[in-house]
């Protein structure tokens, strides 16, 4: 293995969710990019330039009919992984978990039942019925 593979073989790897306006000036090169990369529901380019470091870019997207009408979603990532025809798909479904397994937690933390607030003790004193931070 020559040191550039080892090199590259402990560099950590990222993939997250990119939303539309969240970083204009990445969209606006992602766009004016004729030659993208395409495979199925898939467009990606490698190696846009943010902050002098290259980030690669996926769009993937479903279409589904709903109440009898076509509806296409769209879902967008960034990634420090090269993206090619035959790692999209992976990537695209590795990206759709992540966001899931983070939209749970958010969603678990924001609808707990058991979750107080200060403004939601009764009265002074009420802070012994808060569970311990073992009992969670």
């Amino acid at each position: 293995m020559s040191e550039e593979e080892r090199k590259q073989d402990c560099e950590t790897k990222a993939i997250i969710r990119y939303k539309n306006g969240s970083i204009p000036c990445i969209a606006a090169e992602y766009e004016a990019i004729p030659e993208k990369g395409t495979a199925g529901q898939a467009e990606y380019v490698n190696e846009i330039d943010y902050k002098e470091k290259p980030v690669n870019i996926l769009r993937y997207w479903e279409e589904k009919v709903i109440k009898g009408k076509d509806v296409r979603t769209e879902f967008q990532w960034l990634t420090s992984i090269k993206i090619a025809d035959k790692n999209l798909e992976k990537l695209a479904a590795a990206g759709r978990k992540r966001w899931k397994i983070e939209n749970e937690g958010f969603n678990r933390q924001k609808n707990w039942q058991g979750y107080y607030t200060c403004m939601q003790l009764e009265s002074p004193g009420d802070e012994e019925s808060l569970p311990d931070a073992a009992d969670i």
